[in-house]
């Protein structure tokens, strides 16, 4: 396994899912319809399922934005793999090794 660097740098020109709207979307919660996070974001983790077209991106996620929040990321179906980034159904991400995080 790889530790990543994964950020959501936008979403694709016709998402399945939409972002949301900022002021409305239940942070820490599943939504009511169908629509993903509206903010673009930055984690860190081991990478369990790399980009491969028509599978999931699966990361042990560490670190989101900088501040430790272990969790599991899962991304929708990649459709696109390029150097350093790949598309799925909702969003554009870079991805890059990195060093593990740590924090005294």
């Amino acid at each position: 396994m790889s530790y990543v660097r994964l950020q959501k740098l936008r979403a694709v020109d016709d998402p399945v899912a939409p972002p949301g709207d900022p002021a409305g979307y239940p942070y820490g919660q599943k939504p009511d319809r169908v629509e993903s996070l509206p903010v673009d974001y930055t984690l860190e983790g081991w990478l369990v399922c790399p980009p491969v077209v028509g599978g999931r991106v699966a990361v042990i996620r560490l670190v989101r934005n900088g501040l430790r929040r272990p969790g599991i990321f899962w991304s929708t179906c990649v459709t696109k793999v390029g150097r350093g980034c790949f598309h799925t159904l909702n969003s554009v991400y870079r991805i890059e090794k990195a060093a593990p995080f740590e924090r005294n």
